[in-house]
């Protein structure tokens, strides 16, 4: 049965006084976490904070209290995220002072990530070659540009490292310094941390296998030829030329398989 016209209009103010009362919704920034690992969401809650410009960088986040009472988690929880929060880079504890919005560097953000890539490598078959694959195409780039945008200062320290390399061809310890420095001079020149960063990371993913602490007779001797024809290119300015240099050198096989190969191939010469 249809309701009087006066209760109709009477019910309708009542509800609209109601919606009045009622508080403004809460941002989804600062509503109660109801959910399992709630140091995750709190997380997540304040990265939107900060992307969102409530925190930028050099500003201090809110006391654990502050914290807790706005998203409606436990000490324990707060106490978690901002741990979390350290380690992802994105604040870091002064003494004395709180919790400091920080800006991560392009190598702290991909060495977070060595627990779970060095846990993927022990179990995935084929990991090595994969790592070759990505440091070769990582490399090649890197050069190019390090061939384009080197100052005269940075071929000079790309100079340095060729030479600390000749110096110690018969020093497998310091030679493999003297490497790691020719291509870390290079990334720098490169102009991009980005690409330095992850340049350096997988180098010492790669490292970490034991196949690549098998040394092969001349490898070294090899490595340093191929370096001073890379130099050769980029300190003509031929950005083509020291790309395809670089890929050659990164071509070699470093597997366990591939590296008694090389060593029986060299075997077989010196017999």
């Amino acid at each position: 049965m249809p309701k009087p016209h006066g209760a109709a209009v009477a019910t309708s103010r009542s509800r609209a006084a109601a919606r009045r009362a009622e508080p403004a919704a809460t941002p989804a920034a600062f509503q109660p976490l109801r959910r399992s690992k709630l140091y995750e969401l709190v997380v997540s809650r304040v990265v939107d904070a900060i992307l969102a410009g409530e925190h930028p960088p050099g500003s201090l986040l809110p006391s654990e209290d502050d914290l807790r009472q706005r998203y409606g988690v436990g000490r324990l929880a707060v106490r978690e995220a901002l741990l979390a929060l350290e380690r992802l880079g994105i604040t870091a504890f002064v003494p004395g002072i709180g919790i400091q919005v920080v800006v991560p560097t392009p190598a702290q953000l991909v060495d977070g990530l060595d627990p779970g890539v060095l846990h993927y490598l022990a179990h995935a078959e084929g990991g090595h070659t994969q790592l070759r694959e990505v440091r070769r195409a990582i490399e090649v780039d890197i050069v190019r540009l390090a061939t384009e945008r080197a100052t005269d200062a940075q071929m000079l320290a790309i100079e340095d490292a060729l030479r600390q390399g000749e110096r110690t061809i018969d020093d497998r310890p310091r030679y493999l310094e003297a490497d790691r420095a020719f291509h870390f001079a290079i990334g720098v020149a490169a102009g991009n941390p980005v690409f330095a960063a992850f340049q350096t990371a997988v180098r010492r993913w790669i490292e970490s296998f034991p196949a690549t602490r098998v040394h092969v007779p001349g490898s070294d001797a090899r490595s340093h030829r191929d370096h001073q024809g890379i130099f050769a290119a980029m300190r003509a300015r031929n950005a083509d030329m020291a790309a395809a240099r670089m890929a050659a050198h990164l071509a070699v096989d470093y597997s366990f398989e591939g590296k008694l190969r090389r060593i029986r191939q060299a075997e077989q010469k010196g017999g």
